[in-house]
């Protein structure tokens, strides 16, 4: 779904809302793809138009720069460069976020969005993604599976991400989970968005 969204300009209503999700049901390459609705503006109880309210994240920035701390023992963190690690990548985010799975399309690999891949002992255990335009590095799709948090193996593969292009600041959307996470990787807090799923 994180790669099957809208951003809102303005506030958002029901009529609104609606409108987005059928414009996003007219998916002819897979029907029924689960979509995000992102906007830094409050909004009414959007159920009626067929959302879920995912939460209200943190919209972070982090100035350009910096260097990754050394790996955790045990870590690896690679980007993803072929078909078949992109369905893995997939895969441990579906596993690793509370949110409906939704495969990534081969077709990004090469361009402006880049795969990370965090492995621990050769085993694939986080994912995250960066995205470079606009002058900014925006990180999205980071997930941990459960039985690996609070190892620094999410802060590892976020700092992959976020270094895709050093000369750049970073931006990023922050579950509360990892708000602290980010705010000690010099992430700075600006605003709460409000996200919604179909």
């Amino acid at each position: 779904m994180f790669l099957n969204a809208a951003v809102s300009a303005g506030p958002v209503d029901l009529d609104a809302a609606r409108a987005v999700g059928a414009v996003a049901a007219v998916d002819t390459v897979r029907p029924g793809r689960p979509w995000l609705l992102v906007t830094p503006h409050p909004t009414p109880d959007l159920r009626p138009a067929g959302l879920q309210l995912m939460g209200h994240p943190h919209f972070m920035v982090r100035p350009a720069g910096g260097v990754a701390p050394p790996l955790p023992p045990d870590v690896t963190v690679t980007e993803v460069d072929d078909p078949d690690r992109l369905a893995e990548w997939a895969d441990v985010l579906a596993a690793g976020f509370p949110a409906p799975a939704s495969p990534a399309p081969p077709a990004l690999r090469g361009g402006p969005a880049r795969f990370w891949l965090a492995h621990v002992d050769g085993r694939p255990v986080a994912t995250a993604l960066s995205w470079t335009g606009h002058g900014v590095v925006d990180v999205e799709c980071v997930a941990t599976l459960p039985h690996h948090c609070g190892r620094g193996i999410g802060a590892a593969v976020t700092w992959a991400a976020t270094l895709a292009d050093p000369a750049l600041p970073a931006v990023l959307i922050s579950s509360d989970a990892g708000h602290g996470v980010y705010r000690r990787m010099g992430y700075l807090p600006v605003s709460r968005w409000t996200l919604w799923y179909g």
